[in-house]
């Protein structure tokens, strides 16, 4: 499977918001989303180690900001809450 990034813009956002039903807001030119909040600090999966022996521990809430991040994308267009620990 190939992807192909691009700039966003307002209107490709409004494109793929519609697609996947959503209703995005404009206040005072910003785009506004629901995405989830999904913070790399919640206490349910903050102390998990995503590299197994590493030393520091690399745990999710040290070094799980991407992981965190995509995780709260993915919920917003998949309509269906995602953790980062699984």
């Amino acid at each position: 499977m190939n992807y192909t990034l691009e700039k966003a813009t307002a209107d490709s956002l409004n494109a793929a918001d519609a697609a996947a039903n959503k209703k995005p807001k404009i206040v005072n030119g910003t785009l506004k989303l629901k995405v989830p909040s999904i913070k790399q600090t919640d206490k349910r999966w903050k102390n998990k180690e995503f590299v197994a022996g590493a030393y520091p521990k690399c745990t999710i809430e040290d070094y799980g900001c991407l992981m965190t991040s995509v995780t709260a994308v993915m919920s917003y267009y998949d309509n269906t809450v995602y953790r980062p620990d699984t």
